[in-house]
């Protein structure tokens, strides 16, 4: 009332509204002074704000940790809209909005701060976590080493850098994160050791992935996903002996048989030793062949055996044999080979064999889908030393059915070099499944049509498999 009495002293004094009534100008008056002081209580507002916002802020943490993260976005949002430029709760924003996967809001607000503060390292590591989420590893990847450089050792950076490897197939470099940050002290080594051993299993170092999974067994005997991966792992057998019965079926009912009893040793690891004989009957014929041979793992993805072949007094079959063979693993996913066959002819049933020699080279390409799912293409070409050549490509497909056992199918197109015959093709169709009724005992069924310009046949052969 003071400022009221104020204007109508004013107005007495001049004298200059005497034409209209006092009280209106009065009302008018105060209306006025009210917006007056509006606009100064507005100039006073942005301390008051200050105040609201470490509130609110305070709040939205407390929301945070409590797990309420919707009203935790929710105070953010509104202290975003006092002040848009608060770094704090954009970064605390941007988590909360990628931990409820909105993933794109999340990047929007993380690149805002970026492009101010491009060496700003929670928004670096928030960006590069939630790329990695988004299948970008490349881009991730390059994140996580820029948060490395300005955060040296922190060992969640060294994790997420880890992880993104590990999913991106780089298995190698992902290892070596992996053990930095165990190094480093993360404090959930178990999750790292889980994904340590999923990386020996898809690299099928089964002895390492084993002692990572015992580490984990070890520490928390009851982790669920240890066990599972524990029961996965195959056993190691010293042993195994297979006899493999094959029937040939010919025009004009004619039947042929062979048995290949097989025994395989593994002295460990690195080395296989195997032992077959062959017998084979056709028509009164028969030929009956030793083989002995190798295998050696010692070298990291590469596969190195040998195999040598007899037969002492052959109808059918080359006298001696040798076969040279090599698998390279260039990763998980891509493996290459060579075998490289010399067959030593003598006496034989085809005239064509007697006393030459036949060099077999066979290159090959496989891609794994998984453990047991592959297919692989192979090229086969035939030299004789008399000077005849012909080639085959062979493709061969295995599809797992059920829990690790195969079902397969086999193609192979090409030239007849039995016959030495340039203008003859052999076509040769087949599939087989398999089964292990325990990991000591396996089972194996296939068929296989051979089709050629002059003849038709049909195979059919078991093999039981015993392992121990």
């Amino acid at each position: 009332m003071a400022f009221a009495s104020y204007i109508e002293y004013i107005i007495n004094k001049y004298g200059v509204f005497m034409p209209v009534k006092r009280n209106i100008l009065l009302f008018f008056f105060i209306i006025f002074s009210i917006s007056v002081f509006d606009v100064s209580a507005q100039t006073l507002s942005p301390a008051k704000s200050e105040a609201d916002v470490d509130k609110l802020v305070e709040r939205g943490i407390n929301y945070e940790q409590s797990g309420n993260f919707n009203s935790a976005i929710e105070v953010y949002r509104q202290i975003l809209g006092i002040n848009e430029k608060n770094t704090l709760v954009q970064i605390r924003l941007a988590k909360l909005l990628s931990w409820q996967l909105k993933l794109d809001e999340a990047v929007y607000i993380l690149d805002t701060l970026l492009e101010n503060y491009p060496d700003m390292s929670e928004a670096v590591f928030r960006k590069a976590q939630i790329l990695s989420w988004q299948k970008q590893y490349e881009e991730s990847i390059e994140l996580y080493k820029h948060y490395l450089e300005l955060e040296a050792g922190n060992v969640d950076g060294i994790a997420g850098l880890a992880r993104t490897y590990f999913w991106s197939d780089d298995f190698d470099n992902a290892l070596i994160y992996f053990n930095k940050a165990i190094e480093s002290g993360y404090p959930n080594e178990i999750e790292i050791r889980l994904n340590i051993a999923k990386i020996y299993l898809n690299q099928h170092d089964h002895e390492a992935a084993r002692r990572q999974i015992e580490l984990i067994l070890s520490q928390d005997p009851g982790n669920v996903e240890a066990k599972e991966l524990y029961s996965t792992l195959p056993l190691f057998m010293k042993n195994e002996a297979s006899l493999a019965l094959k029937g040939d079926f010919f025009p004009d009912s004619v039947f042929g048989f062979k048995a290949s009893p097989l025994f395989v040793y593994r002295l460990s690891k690195m080395w296989n030793f195997q032992a077959q004989y062959d017998f084979y009957a056709l028509e009164g014929n028969n030929d009956s062949t030793i083989s002995a041979g190798a295998i050696y793992k010692g070298i990291k993805k590469l596969s190195l055996g040998t195999l040598f072949s007899i037969t002492p007094d052959p109808d059918f079959n080359e006298a001696f044999k040798i076969t040279g063979f090599a698998s390279y693993s260039l990763n998980r996913k891509i493996g290459t080979g060579i075998s490289l066959e010399t067959l030593f002819y003598k006496d034989n049933l085809n005239p064509e064999l007697v006393d030459d020699t036949l060099f077999i080279i066979k290159p090959s390409v496989s891609y794994f889908f998984t453990d047991i799912s592959n297919s692989t293409i192979q090229y086969i070409s035939y030299n004789y030393s008399s000077g005849f050549t012909t080639s085959a490509v062979s493709l061969n497909v295995a599809v797992e059915y059920y829990k690790d056992n195969p079902v397969s199918l086999a193609l192979t197109y090409g030239g007849d070099y039995e016959s030495k015959n340039s203008d003859r093709t052999i076509f040769e169709a087949g599939g087989g499944i398999s089964y292990k009724f325990s990991n000591n005992f396996e089972l194996g069924f296939s068929f296989n049509h051979i089709e050629s310009e002059y003849s038709k046949a049909n195979q059919v052969t078991v093999v039981p498999v015993l392992r121990w």
